[in-house]
């Protein structure tokens, strides 16, 4: 499967939607780690993943990698900001 997946050149395919898709929920996990923290960051993608799955079925990919992102401890625990920085001034403007 490797090997096919490579001779696809899937990764390449799909690195600009995967930025895409997942930005689009920058705000939402900084919004939501600052106000409860890594276990909200983990229950949002959960419940955000059990909404899309129902809108474009439990495979998809969008569901999938928010599941994989719900289970990945770094990422939930504030390593988003990392991938999905915020600026300054945004940052600020945060509040809840």
């Amino acid at each position: 499967l490797s090997g096919q997946m490579h001779a696809l050149d899937l990764e390449a395919r799909y690195q600009s939607e995967v930025n895409t898709y997942i930005s689009s929920h920058a705000l939402a996990l900084h919004m939501t780690h600052r106000s409860v923290g890594q276990e909200g960051v983990r229950h949002m993608l959960r419940l955000q993943s059990r909404y899309e799955a129902s809108a474009f079925h439990r495979n998809h990919w969008w569901p999938t990698l928010l599941r994989a992102l719900a289970s990945h401890e770094a990422f939930t625990g504030g390593g988003f900001a990392d991938v999905l920085p915020l600026s300054e001034e945004i940052l600020k403007d945060l509040k809840w």
